[in-house]
């Protein structure tokens, strides 16, 4: 029989030699037993205290016994208890040994059950729980550290807690981050000193190639489309070399920018007329221009504003077919400035959209670059305050854009003062 703390009975096992069941404490018989649930729900835990065998009304004996139960801290909650059936023999001796040795036993091992059993049981469900959290936390700050990685940064570290599997494991991931970082960072001083070495010589060639190109004497004409041929590929290795160079100083965080207001049809006019020669070689692919009447001053860098179009123009020059034509619009959108580069290309499907804005991307297109001008163009729109994304639709052609904060009366202010921020 189970009795709670408010003295009602919860369970009682059929056969318990009760004649009708019993609702509260009051209701057992007989008296001794009540007595010995109430000692056990004031804690009392000694077994031999149960009690000597019971004389029944009918002149049998039973012998009655209760124990408390407590919960995780202590606390009493309900007591069990035992009554044996009524033993109605002439000579006790026998039996009242037997019952008493079959009573004490089950009371012990009652005793081993709640004191020891019900603790280790809680014990382990805790020790579980928190080895558990201590694993899942392990776990997820080894996947935090690898979508970092993912991301690009090779800077992060999981913490080592301990000296099991996940441990290892932790530690054999932060060896593994140090020689990515370590072999990072001398990729990108191998391109640097690459940009830069490659700078003088190319510039040498080019200048050499069109004093040629531009004989007044008229001895170079029969190698002028030679000499014409090498300044285009001597001017596709430059950008090249700007864009590996200007990588490589976005990576050092050491690019400088003169974010200053700046006016966007005369920016926009320059280049595309810079671009012409090289569209109607292309193709005679045709430029247009389209600029809002009211466009404000955009707030960007002049020479890494030109960059990002020059870089544009040219990946839409590289997927324009001959006698495409290639647009570049410029409008007011809220407090930014929206620009434009739209081709009549063949387009992209949607599953290489957000690729092409990844470094040494290339697609299948044999006319594809080295993968360096879209992710230049986004890291310089980024680092000026802005934001780049691309449309296209599969033989219809591409659109670039990208957004530029405008520029503002206290940027007009500074501008007017020569000075410029950065």
């Amino acid at each position: 029989m189970v009795v709670a703390t408010d003295r009602n009975v919860l369970a009682l096992v059929p056969g318990s030699g009760t004649s009708t069941r019993p609702r509260t404490l009051e209701d057992l018989e007989p008296p001794e037993w009540r007595a010995a649930f109430a000692a056990a729900l004031n804690g009392e835990r000694d077994l031999s205290t149960s009690g000597p065998l019971v004389r029944t009304a009918e002149g049998g004996r039973v012998l009655v016994s209760a124990y408390p139960i407590v919960d995780a801290q202590g606390t009493v909650v309900g007591a069990v208890g035992l009554r044996t059936q009524p033993l109605a023999v002439a000579g006790e001796s026998s039996w009242t040994r037997l019952a008493t040795l079959v009573v004490a036993t089950g009371f012990a091992l009652l005793e081993l059950l709640v004191v020891a059993a019900i603790p280790a049981t809680v014990v382990s469900v805790v020790a579980s729980v928190l080895l558990t959290r201590r694993m899942t936390r392990q776990v997820q700050e080894l996947e935090s550290a690898t979508e970092a990685i993912v991301q690009g940064d090779l800077g992060r570290r999981v913490p080592v807690v301990a000296r099991d599997e996940l441990g290892r494991l932790a530690e054999r991931f932060n060896v593994l981050t140090v020689a990515l970082e370590r072999l990072e960072t001398q990729r990108k001083r191998f391109f640097a000193n690459i940009a830069h070495d490659l700078r003088t010589p190319l510039a040498v060639i080019r200048a050499q190639a069109e004093v040629l190109a531009q004989d007044p004497a008229g001895q170079a004409a029969p190698v002028r489309p030679g000499l014409e041929r090498i300044i285009d590929e001597v001017e596709v290795l430059g950008r090249l070399v700007d864009d590996l160079f200007t990588l490589a100083r976005l990576d050092e965080r050491g690019l400088p920018l003169s974010l200053q207001p700046l006016e966007v049809r005369p920016l926009i006019t320059a280049v595309l007329d810079a671009m012409r020669p090289l569209a109607r070689r292309a193709g005679h692919i045709a430029l247009a221009i389209e600029v809002a009447p009211h466009c404000p001053p955009v707030r960007a860098d002049p020479l890494r504003l030109r960059q990002v179009l020059v870089n544009l123009l040219h990946n839409a020059l590289r997927h324009t077919p001959e006698g495409g034509a290639i647009q570049v619009t410029a409008h007011p959108e809220g407090d930014a400035v929206l620009f434009r580069v739209r081709d009549t290309g063949c387009g992209l499907p949607a599953s290489l959209r957000e690729d092409v804005f990844t470094r040494y991307h290339r697609t299948s297109d044999p006319a594809s670059g080295a993968g360096l001008g879209l992710a230049v163009a986004r890291q310089l729109v980024e680092a000026q305050g802005g934001q780049i994304w691309i449309d296209s639709v599969p033989g219809e052609g591409t659109v670039v854009s990208f957004a530029l904060p405008a520029a503002t009366v206290a940027d007009a202010a500074l501008a007017s003062t020569g000075e410029c921020s950065s």
